[in-house]
Parts: C-alpha cells; sequence; structure tokens
C-alpha cells in the first residue's frame, strides 16, 4: 500500500530517473574502468531495486505545492547509488572522484546550448533577494503542514563581502542520506550547487553545510562573481568547473 504523501514520488519516479540517467551514464563510463561488465550490470539492477524500494522513506515535504520538493526528488537517486555502492564496499576516496567527474560533464551539458542559455537566465532572475525571501515565507507556512520540510533563515547583510543571503537550518536531503546510511555522499551532493553557480554566475559563497556536520548551511551572493568554496570537501582541480 503506497503511503499517500509518498504518491508524489511514484508518479514521479520515471521522469526522476529520467533526469538521474544522464548522469549515471556519465558514472558507469568510468564505473566500468573499475570493474567488469557483469558486476557493473549487477550493481546497476541492484540500484534500481533499491530505489523503488526506498520511494516511502524519501521525505514528503508537499509534493508539487512545494517547490523544493524537486531538490530531494532529484537527490535521491543519487543517495540510493551510493548506498548500493558502498554494501559492495566501495569507499568515498575511491567514488568522489568518479561522481565529480561526472557530475562537473553533467552540469557542462545541462548549460549548453540554447536551452541551456536560458537556465541561465531563469536562474539568474530566480536567485534575487526579494524573490528568495518571498519563497522562504511560504516554506513557513508549508512547514506547519510538513515539519521534515526545510527550514530557511534570511542573513542580514552587514557587509560588502556579499549581497544577500540565508541559512539552511534543516534539510530533508541531509536527512534522507543518514537514514539510508549514505552520509558520506552528501557533502559532494551539494557541490552540485557550485558547478551551477559557476555557469549562472549567482556568485555563490559558502564555508558550512548540514552535509559536513556543521549546524546550518551558510548560502551567500555575490551577483556576477564565479563562485567561492571555503568548505571543508573542495573540488580537486582537474575536476573544477572550466578546467
Amino acid at each position: 500500500m503506497i503511503d499517500k504523501s509518498n504518491k508524489y514520488y511514484f508518479e514521479n519516479k520515471e521522469k526522476i530517473l529520467n533526469n538521474f540517467s544522464n548522469l549515471l551514464r556519465l558514472i558507469k563510463a568510468d564505473l566500468a574502468q573499475k570493474i567488469n561488465k557483469k558486476e557493473l550490470n549487477k550493481l546497476i539492477k541492484k540500484f534500481y531495486k533499491t530505489y523503488y524500494s526506498k520511494i516511502p522513506e524519501i521525505p514528503y515535504i508537499g509534493g508539487d505545492k512545494n517547490r523544493f520538493s524537486r531538490n530531494i526528488a532529484y537527490s535521491s537517486p543519487a543517495i540510493i547509488l551510493w548506498k548500493v555502492l558502498k554494501s559492495n564496499g566501495w569507499n568515498i576516496e575511491n567514488f568522489a572522484p568518479i561522481y565529480l567527474k561526472a557530475l562537473k560533464n553533467f552540469t557542462k551539458q545541462e548549460y549548453s546550448g540554447i536551452k541551456g542559455h536560458f537556465k541561465r537566465i531563469i536562474h539568474r532572475i530566480l536567485i534575487r533577494k526579494y524573490f528568495l525571501y518571498y519563497v522562504f515565507n511560504k516554506q513557513k507556512k508549508l512547514l506547519e503542514a510538513y515539519p521534515n520540510n526545510f527550514i530557511f533563515k534570511p542573513l542580514k547583510v552587514n557587509t560588502k563581502d556579499f549581497d544577500f543571503g540565508y541559512l539552511v537550518l534543516q534539510c530533508p536531503i541531509v536527512e534522507f542520506g543518514k537514514s539510508q546510511d549514505a552520509e558520506e555522499i552528501l557533502p559532494y551532493i551539494c557541490i552540485y550547487d557550485f558547478y551551477r553557480s559557476y555557469y549562472t554566475h549567482s556568485g555563490l559563497i559558502r564555508s558550512k553545510t548540514l552535509a559536513e556536520g556543521n549546524k546550518y548551511c551558510n548560502y551567500r551572493f555575490k551577483k556576477g562573481n564565479l563562485p567561492k568554496n571555503l568548505q571543508k570537501t573542495q573540488i580537486p582541480d582537474n575536476y573544477k568547473p572550466g578546467r
């Protein structure tokens, strides 16, 4: 019996996995250099089987009523993939370079061409102080109905270092990763924000994340600038965007 609240993820599972398939294809190419084809196929089959079984455990925060439901939905396959690899003896030191290389190429493809150009424009429009604060106020109302929701706190700007910013005090993506014994992949999933910022020039500056065990994620933006990654988890030079 499908829980009513998780019907959203079941109904969108094909769309979610189709979006993930481009990243998975890039990951598979490098995994194939490490393990034989038969073993790789077994791992991929196990991934899909595990993902379907774990859908009811993905935190539900309102489905289509909450714009951030997509963030959880599209992060969940990466968490489950790592869960499967970890259970098969992989360690994060071996997998992280494969994941970051794939993420780098995935984001480059995502923001290329005419479609990518429009995506950059939309992203620049959305990453604006007053729009984000409007969204955060809406999230407070959703939090009453969905206590697993993201919790945001706007930052007061009293410095020239950034234009605006906010804290994330609760993240369902992190909570889902913890529930799946897959915490190791979480800091690398968060690195996606820096790849996106590179292509959209949103000027993301971040030094702390919940994924790394901090009490919050501190998002700050200096519009028009390249991102600054001040976190513990860094991108190796050969996997940095633009390299």
